[in-house]
C-alpha cells in the first residue's frame, strides 16, 4: 500500500492514451511515466469510450475511471481521489471540469498540458481555407481566447513548442511563471540508436504517417495525392508511397491506388518498423501547431524528411534540417526525388539527426525540473495565485458561468 505521504496525481482527459496512434498519446505516456518515476500515485479519468489502441494503464499501476461531463457524481469522485495535482489534458477538458476542481479541491495544483495551441492551429486552417497567408490578426478568434483563459486559470501550463512558448509570452503577455517549456523527451540511448539504423541501400519507398483524426494530417495526405505524388511518380515511375495512420476512414482509404504506387495501409502498430524500412518521409503540412511527432520519429529511426516550415516549427531550421523544408510544391517534389535517388545527399541528412535530437530533445534534466516546478508551486500556492490577477478574475467568472450552465444542462436532461 502506498504511504500516506505519497503524492497523488489525477489526470482528466477526453481520450485514452494511444501512443501508437498519435504523438499526443506518446507524449502523455511519457508524462505519466515521469510522474510515476517521481513517486506519484496516479488516477486517469476520461470521458472516452474504450479504445482498442489504448495502452494498459493498470499494468503500470495507474487506476482508470470513466467520468461524465455535467454530472454531480464527479464532485464525489474528486473528493475520494483527493489529488495533490490535477492535470488537464488539453484546454477543453479544463473548461469542462476545471470549475469543479477549483471549487472542491482548492489546494490542488492545477496543471494544463496544452499538447499544441489549438487556437493557433485553427487560425492557420481558417487562413488556408480562405486562400491567403496566415497573419497575427487571425488569432483573434473565440477558440484562442478560450484557450488563453484556461491557461490563466491554471497554475502551470506545459508548452510543447518553443515557438508557442514565445508566442504566449510575447504576443499574449502570459506571465512566464505560468508556463513551462516541455517538448518531447528522448533518452540518450534512444538518440544514440540513430547511428545504428539501416542505411540508404537497405531502405525503399516513401512514407507518410499520421493520425487521420487530426485535420492537418488528412490535408497533408490530400496534398500528396493531388499535388505531389503525381510529380514524384513521373520522375520515379517505380517508386511507391506507403501511407499509414490510425482512424483512416473511407474518405482516406478511397485514395488507395496500387497502379500509381499510392498505398493507403491504415494503422501502423509499430511506427519504428515502418520508418526503419522507408527511404524518405514526406510531410507536406500546410497548417498545424505544436511539435510534429512524425518528424521527430523520422530522425529517431534514421529517416530523412521533406516537410514544410509548419512541419519543422519548434524542431529545427533549414540549415540543420535532416532533409529539406519547402513550402512550394514544385520544390518539395524536386527535393523528395533528390533525397530518394542520391545516396550522398541522403547521408548528409542522416548526419544531422543525432546533433539535432541531442540539442532539442535530449535534456535529461527537464522532466525532473518540471516535477520540481510543480512542487515549488504547491509549497507556495497562495502566493503563486495571488500574483495571477487575470487567472483569479477568470476563475471567479468561470466558476459562476460554467457552474450554472452545467446545472442548467443537468436540469434539462432530467426532465
Amino acid at each position: 500500500m502506498p504511504g500516506s505521504d505519497q503524492q497523488r496525481l489525477l489526470v482528466l482527459s477526453n481520450v485514452w492514451v494511444e501512443p501508437t496512434a498519435s504523438a499526443a498519446g506518446w507524449r502523455m505516456e511519457r508524462l505519466l511515466d515521469s510522474f510515476l518515476a517521481h513517486g506519484y500515485r496516479i488516477d486517469y479519468a476520461t470521458t472516452a469510450t474504450p479504445s482498442a489502441l489504448a495502452i494498459d494503464l493498470p499494468a503500470k499501476g495507474i487506476a482508470t475511471h470513466h467520468i461524465r461531463v455535467n454530472d454531480d457524481a464527479f464532485d464525489a469522485f474528486l473528493l475520494e481521489c483527493a489529488p495533490d495535482v490535477v492535470l488537464f489534458d488539453r484546454f477543453m477538458v479544463e473548461e469542462q471540469f476545471g470549475w469543479r476542481v477549483a471549487e472542491h479541491l482548492p489546494k490542488a495544483v492545477r496543471v494544463l498540458d496544452s499538447e499544441d495551441l489549438h487556437g493557433l492551429r485553427y487560425a492557420r486552417e481558417a487562413a488556408l481555407n480562405a486562400g491567403r497567408p496566415f497573419q497575427a490578426s487571425d488569432l483573434h478568434r473565440e477558440i484562442m481566447f478560450r484557450e488563453l483563459a484556461a491557461i490563466h486559470r491554471c497554475d502551470l501550463t506545459l508548452v510543447i513548442s518553443s515557438f508557442e512558448m514565445n508566442l504566449l509570452k510575447e504576443q499574449f503577455n502570459v506571465a512566464p511563471n505560468l508556463l513551462f517549456y516541455m517538448p518531447f523527451q528522448l533518452s540518450q540511448s534512444s538518440i544514440d540508436e540513430v547511428e545504428r539504423m539501416p542505411l540508404f541501400d537497405a531502405r525503399t519507398d516513401f512514407v507518410s504517417i499520421g493520425n487521420f483524426k487530426h485535420a492537418p494530417n488528412r490535408d497533408a495526405v490530400k496534398a500528396l495525392k493531388e499535388e505531389l505524388w503525381p510529380r514524384i511518380r513521373q520522375a520515379l515511375p517505380e517508386a511507391r508511397l506507403q501511407v499509414y495512420g490510425a482512424y483512416a476512414g473511407q474518405h482516406v482509404m478511397q485514395w488507395h491506388d496500387s497502379k500509381q504506387g499510392f498505398l493507403v495501409n491504415g494503422h501502423a502498430p509499430s511506427a519504428g518498423q515502418v520508418l526503419k524500412k522507408a527511404r524518405v518521409l514526406l510531410a507536406p503540412l500546410r497548417f498545424g501547431a505544436g511539435l510534429k511527432g512524425k518528424l521527430v520519429d523520422a530522425m529517431r529511426f534514421g529517416l530523412p524528411s521533406i516537410t514544410t516550415s509548419i512541419g519543422a516549427e519548434g524542431i529545427g531550421e533549414a540549415a540543420t534540417w535532416p532533409g529539406a523544408i519547402c513550402d512550394d510544391w514544385s520544390a518539395f517534389a524536386d527535393q523528395a526525388i533528390q533525397y530518394y535517388k542520391n545516396d550522398s545527399v541522403w547521408q548528409d541528412a542522416r548526419d544531422k539527426m543525432k546533433p539535432l535530437l541531442d540539442d532539442r530533445f535530449g535534456n535529461a534534466e527537464l522532466e525532473s525540473a518540471s516535477m520540481q516546478r510543480i512542487a515549488e508551486i504547491k509549497l507556495d500556492l497562495a502566493e503563486h495565485r495571488n500574483k495571477n490577477w487575470v487567472g483569479g478574475m477568470l476563475q471567479l467568472n468561470s466558476q459562476k458561468s460554467y457552474r450554472y450552465l452545467s446545472k442548467w444542462i443537468m436540469a434539462k436532461a432530467s426532465r
